[in-house]
């Protein structure tokens, strides 16, 4: 259980990051088409599509080899806060979902959740 829950934790990240360096490399893609004289639609279809391939196929090889040796340094970083090995996963799928979440926020609505709370909290003491 605890395995499949570690593995499931690793391909959740690895679908959130592909997905953040996808929109970010589409972003600039659009971008550069405004800028351009350029404007195809189709041709931006078919590059999109192409990037698509090209972030999402070797995103879920090249991440998940970039996370299992790193895995066990993590999981003995939690170690030392947790002694339950289930807490331990879930505390560290926590602290990445929130750093995705904060990446995401900023690239989508251009809005930085730290800074946002800090103004909450300053208004409301």
């Amino acid at each position: 259980m605890k395995r499949k829950l570690t593995k499931a934790a690793i391909v959740i990240v690895t679908i959130l990051l592909a997905q953040l360096v996808y929109a970010s490399v589409h972003t600039i893609l659009i971008g550069w088409q405004e800028r351009t004289e350029l404007s195809h639609p189709y041709l931006a279809v078919i590059i999109s599509m192409i990037l698509a391939v090209a972030i999402f196929y070797p995103a879920f090889y090249f991440i998940e080899s970039l996370l299992k040796p790193n895995e066990g340094r993590f999981l003995r970083l939690v170690r030392k806060i947790t002694a339950n090995r289930f807490t331990r996963i879930a505390i560290g799928f926590a602290l990445v979902f929130f750093l995705l979440f904060l990446s995401f926020s900023q690239l989508w609505f251009d809005k930085n959740l730290l800074e946002d709370l800090r103004y909450w909290v300053a208004g409301t003491v």
